[in-house]
Formats: C-alpha cells, sequence, structure tokens
C-alpha cells in the first residue's frame, strides 16, 4: 500500500467491518488471524481491534528460501 494511506484508520475501519461480517452474517464464534512476527503493524491492528495474541512461533514457516517466525491471534464474539 502507497505510504499516503498508512496510519489514516482504514486497516481498522476495514477490519471491524470484517469482524463484524464474520460474526453477526457468518455466524461464526472466532477469528484467528496470522502475522510474520517482524510485521509489527498488523499485530498493533489485530490488538487495536480486540484480537488476542495465543501463540508466538519461531522460524514456523519457510517462504522465499528463509524462515519466518509467525504470530497467532484469535477475537471470540463476546
Amino acid at each position: 500500500m502507497h505510504l499516503n494511506y498508512h496510519r489514516k484508520g482504514y486497516g481498522t475501519e476495514a477490519l471491524n467491518a470484517m469482524t463484524n461480517f464474520i460474526f453477526n452474517d457468518l455466524v461464526m464464534r472466532s477469528i484467528e488471524a496470522n502475522s510474520d512476527v517482524k510485521n509489527t503493524a498488523t499485530m498493533k491492528l489485530l490488538e487495536k481491534c480486540g484480537f488476542k495474541k495465543e501463540a508466538h512461533f519461531k522460524e514456523n514457516y519457510f517462504f522465499n528460501g528463509t524462515f519466518l517466525g509467525g504470530a497467532i491471534y484469535c477475537l471470540v464474539k463476546q
């Protein structure tokens, strides 16, 4: 995404709309999100939208010739 669109709240708005759709229209009880541990912006966004960090893995997946760590977040419908 172009830098002009960073930190404008678009990600928060989109994630909240998606969680509302998943919980209300699809009638799901929980949502799981995975993030590269180096992607701090995504992890902050998930936490801002109520997701809780459930796990942190070191080098748990292989991408473009290197092993990367992953974080798993969960949001449970209240």
